[in-house]
């Protein structure tokens, strides 16, 4: 009995446990397929998650790519405006060569056409022959290998020097070093591959000085365009077109400004044909001479110079009516006439050009000299005469000074002012020599007349008594 139990009890716990193993089995088979279901639909929300990304990324690529597309096929309106456009630019110098000029390779010469706008003249140095000048410089020329078919003849593209050809053309009477201020390049027409560089230059040219005529003097100063490396052959060098504003745009008489000097014409109808012994070849390089004609304002020379040196000769003229027989009076005025006269000349010669030939301004020094030193001559003339027994003598030599300094000194301060040698003032130079000429030999006749009738009557008076 006591087995039978034991046999029932283990057979009902048997039972039991069989149960719940029966019913805890299927709920752990639901919570897996529960959570094999959640990881598949999470799978398949990533799947499509993804899918969709990579859709919208395609999306945007293509979106891009057709932007790109359009935008290398016609410039933007930015292009119009003179604006750099990265595609186009790209895409005209991809396999590029900017060591090799436009139709490199062929017997046509690469024309260049130069144009200029002058700003201002200043630093002109007589002494060194040199003159500075604020002005742009315009090239243009045409470069098959930038053609854009993509575009309208009214589109311009910004482009960069530094990375396509550029005309080495040089300012052949350059006399110091000067830098570019600005520059900038632009693709003017890309149907035709027309580029132009516009250059803002502060430069110092060399020009040679002709101051014979100094402080009233014109000038012919130059800016001497030419080209480095390539010869006639390889490259021209030509003016801007009349129709494009010709060599000067705007004209240089609307914008040339200077302190001293006035601008009265132009020549820029001047093309040399230059040569170089030093690369040992007969080949020439073409050159553009545009001449720029100015005259200098002496206004500043006339009242710091011209008119204290004709003062001084006027005193000088002044001591003829000083007594002869005060002598301390007439010597102390002739020498201190003199010595201003020399300390005027060193003020002057600071400020005048240094060259081989006498210049105007010299002229009026040396005038000024004659004047002083024959007041002091004179006086010593006089005095040893009237000392020495012949007062009567005496007496008329300095009424002739008294008479003649002064419009002599006239005549001769404007036959100065005009001895140009031009054609215009050479009647004045005629004119004003003849008349000093003639006042001169009027006043020593009348001198003479005088004499000899006082010489008369004093040995009448001598006979009488």
């Amino acid at each position: 009995m006591i087995m039978r139990g034991r046999t029932a009890l283990a057979f009902w716990l048997l039972q039991l446990l069989a149960t719940a193993a029966s019913v805890t089995l299927p709920l752990v088979a639901a919570q897996d397929a529960t959570t094999t279901t959640s990881a598949t639909d999470a799978e398949t929300a990533s799947a499509a998650a993804t899918t969709t990304t990579t859709t919208a990324t395609a999306t945007t690529a293509s979106a891009a790519a057709s932007t790109t597309t359009a935008a290398a096929a016609s410039p933007s309106a930015t292009a119009s405006n003179g604006l750099s456009f990265v595609p186009v630019v790209d895409q005209l110098l991809k396999g590029y060569d900017l060591w090799a000029r436009p139709n490199a390779g062929t017997t046509t010469a690469t024309a260049v056409y130069a144009q200029y706008r002058m700003n201002r003249l200043f630093n002109v140095d007589p002494t060194t022959n040199a003159f500075s000048i604020d002005l742009y410089l315009k090239l243009q020329w045409s470069d098959p290998r930038l053609v854009y078919s993509g575009s309208t003849s009214s589109e311009t593209i910004r482009l960069d020097s530094s990375k396509i050809w550029v005309p080495d053309v040089y300012f052949y009477n350059e006399h110091a070093i000067f830098d570019a201020v600005s520059e900038s390049c632009v693709l003017k027409d890309p149907t035709q591959g027309i580029v132009v560089l516009n250059r803002h230059f502060v430069a110092s040219l060399t020009s040679p000085f002709q101051l014979a005529d100094f402080p009233f003097d014109d000038q012919a100063i130059s800016i001497q365009l030419a080209s480095y490396s390539y010869n006639a052959s390889y490259l021209t060098l030509n003016y801007y077109p009349a129709e494009q504003g010709g060599p000067a745009n705007p004209s240089p008489f609307d914008t040339f400004s200077s302190v001293l000097w006035t601008l009265y014409d132009e020549d820029p109808t001047i093309k040399r044909v230059l040569s170089d012994p030093s690369r040992n070849t007969s080949a020439t390089y073409q050159g553009l001479w545009y001449s720029l004609f100015i005259s200098r304002d002496p206004t500043i020379y006339i009242l710091k110079y011209i008119l204290p040196l004709f003062f001084v000769a006027f005193c000088s003229c002044v001591s003829y009516w000083v007594d002869p027989g005060v002598v301390p009076a007439r010597v102390g005025f002739g020498v201190t006439l003199l010595l201003a006269t020399v300390t005027l000349n060193f003020v002057v010669s600071g400020d005048l050009p240094k060259v081989n030939y006498a210049t105007k301004m010299d002229y009026y020094v040396i005038t000024v000299f004659t004047f002083v030193f024959g007041a002091l001559v004179e006086f010593t003339v006089v005095h040893y005469l009237k000392a020495n027994g012949s007062p009567l003598l005496s007496k008329h030599i300095e009424r002739f000074f008294r008479i003649a300094s002064v419009p002599t000194l006239i005549l001769a301060w404007i036959f100065v002012t005009y001895a140009t040698g031009t054609t215009i003032s050479r009647g004045v130079e005629y004119g004003t020599g003849s008349l000093i000429g003639i006042v001169i030999i009027i006043c020593a006749v009348l001198t003479v007349l005088g004499y000899m009738k006082e010489a008369r009557e004093e040995q009448s008076k001598k006979a009488s008594n």
